[in-house]
């Protein structure tokens, strides 16, 4: 649950925004589950008025001003009411002569507030949320498996949004899980090849030499109908006549399983 809160935090605000909605819509213990493990910016009214208290001492005025622009009235009521006099004067000044920012700029500032918040919560300077003492996405295990769970990311991601192209930080990251998976996979380990591999195919869902290591690992599992999944979105990503004949060829071998099974 860290892993999936900590990608969701991450991500560019509208794209995290449509996801959650679908996930909020199509899977809603799942959301849940999520959505208690993760702290956003819109979370800030619900900060204890003591925690915000600490939270406001760190942070500059001018970061302040800035993240604030356009922030929803119960938002900018929270720092106000947590401040000196003298403070939330300066802090209203501050914000009048700000020029205003583009919707990316907004986002870094307000990315920067949080990254605070986080920082005082990991120090135990704050508690803002409880944690999972197992870190797994506990009473959620008869409703989905660790592939479901995938799948439901994946989905979501196309759905939220379609024909969406990754940041170069996306991509970059995804190629190193992907080396990653590929060494465990060339190891004979792969199960832990799959955390890798599901990763990199999550950063970027447009690699398809993920899915294609994916559906081999899955293979190489027994997991066979998860693997055609896999290799069904490689050929949706590549359509050379080899991968084609190849994933017949695993299809093929797939159903002999099957029936000798």
């Amino acid at each position: 649950v860290e892993h999936l809160s900590k990608m969701l935090e991450d991500a560019d605000a509208g794209s995290r925004e449509n996801i959650l909605e679908y996930l909020k819509n199509e899977k809603p213990s799942l959301y849940e589950k999520l959505r208690q493990a993760m702290i956003l910016f819109e979370d800030i009214p619900n900060f204890p008025d003591k925690e915000m208290q600490v939270v406001v001492r760190e942070l500059k005025t001018e970061t302040m001003a800035k993240a604030l622009q356009g922030s929803a009235p119960e938002i900018l009521n929270k720092f106000l009411s947590n401040m000196s006099s003298g403070a939330a004067s300066l802090l209203k000044e501050e914000m009048e002569y700000e020029k205003e920012l583009s919707p990316e700029q907004l986002e870094e500032e307000r990315r920067k507030i949080m990254e605070v918040v986080k920082g005082l919560e990991k120090e135990g300077k704050v508690l803002l949320r409880q944690k999972t003492e197992s870190g797994s996405l506990e009473g959620l295990e008869e409703e989905l498996s660790a592939q479901e769970m995938r799948e439901t990311l994946w989905s979501a991601k196309a759905a939220a949004v379609p024909g969406a192209s990754p940041s170069a930080e996306a991509i970059e990251q995804a190629q190193q899980y992907l080396a990653a998976g590929v060494q465990y996979y060339q190891a004979g380990q792969y199960a832990e090849a799959v955390s890798y591999l599901s990763y990199a195919q999550e950063l970027n869902p447009k690699l398809w030499e993920a899915a294609q290591y994916l559906g081999s690992c899955q293979y190489a599992l027994g997991q066979w109908q998860e693997a055609l999944v896999s290799f069904d979105r490689m050929l949706s990503l590549n359509s050379d006549p080899n991968l084609k004949s190849w994933v017949e060829q695993m299809r093929t071998s797939i159903l002999q399983q099957q029936t000798q099974g």
